[in-house]
């Protein structure tokens, strides 16, 4: 009878044993699948979208800065004739560079728009060790919405504007946050597939 005994408890444990292995084994792999699912909608919500934006935005700013630099080389310290054909020429072109020029920062000035709304909308898939970052994204977009006219004048007296701090339009740490978090969270996803 003893052994039957010893036989069942052995029989027993071992079941038991076998059960938390598995038990063990599934509560990883749903913490896994968890962790990857919120992992995805991180991607496909904000960071995804913020870095399709911030992309375009440092896109645009070089086409800005090439065209400037391309500006200030074919027409600021050159000695034009004074014909007036010829300055009317020259008035017409810088002008029209000058637009264009703009016109890429009033694209960037939209795109701000759209990852400020990105951020709002989304706030619970940011990670909390950006939050000071983005906030700082947030406030130079509502300080730009206050502190400008339309026309990207300035309303703030000069003086006040300066002792308070510039308004970034373009956050060189925004866009080295998002796009190392958008290329580090896609590589974790691959790390589960």
């Amino acid at each position: 009878m003893d052994g039957v005994i010893k036989l069942i408890i052995s029989f027993l444990g071992g079941g038991v044993i076998a059960g938390l292995i598995s038990w063990a084994r599934i509560a990883r792999s749903e913490r896994e699948n968890r962790k990857t699912e919120h992992i995805k909608a991180q991607v496909n919500n904000l960071y995804g979208p913020l870095y399709f934006f911030t992309s375009q935005n440092v896109q645009l700013l070089e086409l800005n800065r090439n065209l400037m630099s391309a500006y200030n080389d074919e027409y600021v310290d050159q000695n034009w004739a004074l014909a007036p054909e010829t300055q009317k020429s020259i008035n017409e072109e810088t002008s029209t560079t000058i637009d264009i020029a703009n016109t890429y920062v009033k694209n960037i000035i939209a795109n701000n728009q759209k990852i400020v709304e990105l951020l709002q909308n989304n706030s619970e898939y940011i990670d909390p060790e950006d939050n000071d970052v983005f906030h700082k994204v947030v406030i130079d977009n509502i300080r730009d919405m206050v502190e400008k006219e339309e026309s990207g004048k300035l309303r703030t007296p000069f003086m006040v504007y300066k002792s308070v701090g510039d308004i970034f339009f373009v956050r060189q740490e925004f866009n080295e946050l998002v796009i190392n978090k958008f290329l580090s969270k896609n590589n974790e996803l691959k790390k589960y597939h």
